[in-house]
């Protein structure tokens, strides 16, 4: 599977906003897109990688103060059973209820869950069974807790011999795509792709 990061793909649009998700979703080569969500000082649930909006601090900031796209209205403008994998960037306990309380009404999308800290997605899992969650690794050490979820995200230089569904971030070059049958997170997707006629050697990135 080819999964699209943050959204990106061959388009003008930002990173973590609607369009680029959107847009990327359209795309007949990608099984899915995967993005990053933060919680507001007002307890609303954004698109964002970083820490930092301009100036401010997400997590102390009252969403009318910041310009990213709600999750919630992401999901509405998605009509598509392709696999929307979200990464919770917040070591906060509070984001797991208002992030449960935005996605249970889009019951209809393939939504997982997966984040580097173990302990959110362990209260996540044992509340919320009914979707699948990952751990997101560097490594293939100290898998022992990657095994209490459902599938693994995994840097792309390791290699895992196990049996959970692996996705493989973060996936950039053809010449990185050397094993066959991989689930791939990638900022391009266009070019793993099969199918397109886009002749990817003359895109400049």
């Amino acid at each position: 599977m080819i999964i699209s990061h943050r959204g990106n793909d061959l388009h003008n649009f930002k990173e973590n906003t609607k369009e680029a998700i959107i847009s990327t979703l359209s795309n007949d080569y990608t099984s899915g897109v995967e993005l990053d969500v933060r919680m507001t000082k007002d307890k609303k649930i954004v698109l964002s990688h970083s820490l930092f909006y301009k100036e401010h601090i997400i997590s102390l900031t009252k969403y009318k103060d910041l310009s990213l796209d709600l999750l919630k209205n992401v999901l509405k403008g998605i009509k598509s059973k392709k696999i929307i994998i979200i990464e919770i960037k917040d070591y906060n306990f509070n984001i797991i209820p208002v992030l449960y309380k935005v996605i249970k009404s889009f019951s209809n999308l393939n939504i997982y869950i997966h984040s580097f800290y173990y302990d959110i997605l362990k209260i996540w899992k044992e509340r919320y069974p009914k979707y699948k969650v990952g751990l997101i690794k560097f490594s293939i050490i100290n898998m022992d807790k990657a095994n209490d979820f459902d599938f693994i995200s995994l840097y792309y230089k390791s290699t895992y011999k196990g049996k959970k569904e692996v996705f493989y971030w973060t996936v950039n070059e053809k010449k990185d795509f050397i094993r066959q049958n991989i689930n791939i997170i990638t900022d391009k997707p266009y070019i793993f792709s099969f199918t397109t006629n886009i002749n990817c050697d003359k895109i400049k990135i």
